[in-house]
């Protein structure tokens, strides 16, 4: 949600710059169009240079792979504590069954 939030500020952002760029070119400024302008580019390459490495780690904050892949994990975990527990709990009925046959009261 952060980066849907980042990417659309930057956006917005970018397109205010490039409107006022073309504002100023348009009023015959164009050392200040240019620069704006300019700016537009210069936010755009280190966006994308700063962002896209972190856009394709999760694929656009939309790919669970990783999370999958723990909870699978963990899952599994949980499988083989659930079989250790049920094998200790029959494991204890025959040591209780043994101990109750040797130990009976005459």
């Amino acid at each position: 949600m952060v980066m849907v939030a980042t990417l659309t500020f930057l956006a917005a952002l970018g397109f205010m710059l490039l409107l006022a760029g073309a504002s100023y070119l348009s009023r015959g400024a164009p050392v200040r169009g240019v620069t704006l302008i300019v700016m537009v580019a210069v936010l755009g390459l280190f966006s994308s240079l700063s962002i896209y490495p972190a856009l394709r780690l999760t694929h656009g904050g939309t790919d669970d792979g990783f999370r999958v892949a723990e909870l699978d994990l963990l899952r599994a975990e949980r499988d083989q504590l659930l079989l250790d527990v049920t094998q200790r709990a029959r494991d204890n009925e025959a040591l209780s069954k043994t101990s109750a046959f040797f130990f009976q009261a005459p």
